[in-house]
């Protein structure tokens, strides 16, 4: 692409153009352009030439609107200044350097995640839901048997056994998530004390 801005035209209003360019008082420069650009592009100062001479020349068809009807205008590309080796060493390191500042800002207010924290109210929340466990497990498996086992005494016996069975898994589970979850808690002081280190 060259220096200068140029106008592209589209196909139609170049044969129109052409049709100019047989007109023996438009300017040589402007003719030669015409005649010699298979692009459909012209310079702006020919086009500036060719709009001044039309306007002396009103009475020729087609109008200057009708000619640059959807026809761009094609900038030159800029040619970026080259680059310094010094200056670009320097901008890598600055931005490396604040990189590393806004990331000792967002971990520097860190020191257990929420999920890791061990509070007050979860080992009351664990036995509320164990013995609600407890209850619903005895009086689920009463009702059920009722149509099976005709003796009340036996249907809350087999209703405990049950109830205590699962009163047993889910003390599993929470040993086992307490346990899990002391780990993590571990895991994340020790990567917090190499952070610190660094």
């Amino acid at each position: 692409m060259g220096s200068e801005l140029k106008v592209k035209f589209t196909p139609s209003s170049w044969e129109k153009l052409k049709l100019f360019a047989l007109n023996e008082e438009l300017p040589a420069e402007v003719k030669n352009e015409i005649n010699c650009e298979e692009n459909f592009q012209l310079s702006i100062k020919t086009v500036i030439q060719f709009s001044r001479w039309k306007c002396k020349n009103q009475s020729l068809k087609p109008c200057l609107s009708e000619i640059f009807c959807n026809s761009d205008l094609i900038l030159p590309e800029l040619e970026k200044p080259p680059s310094n080796p010094e200056l670009e060493k320097r901008l890598k390191k600055l931005r490396a350097a604040e990189e590393n500042y806004r990331y000792k800002n967002m971990v520097s207010n860190i020191t257990t995640p929420t999920g890791l924290k061990s509070g007050s109210k979860a080992p009351v929340i664990s036995g509320l839901n164990f013995a609600v466990t407890m209850i619903a497990t005895v009086f689920a498996t009463t009702f059920i048997l009722k149509s099976l086992v005709p003796n009340l005494m036996l249907r809350v016996g087999i209703g405990v056994a049950a109830a205590t069975v699962l009163l047993c898994i889910e003390i599993f589970l929470a040993i086992r998530g307490m346990e899990k979850s002391e780990l993590e808690l571990k895991e994340h002081k020790q990567n917090l004390e190499i952070r610190k280190s660094k």
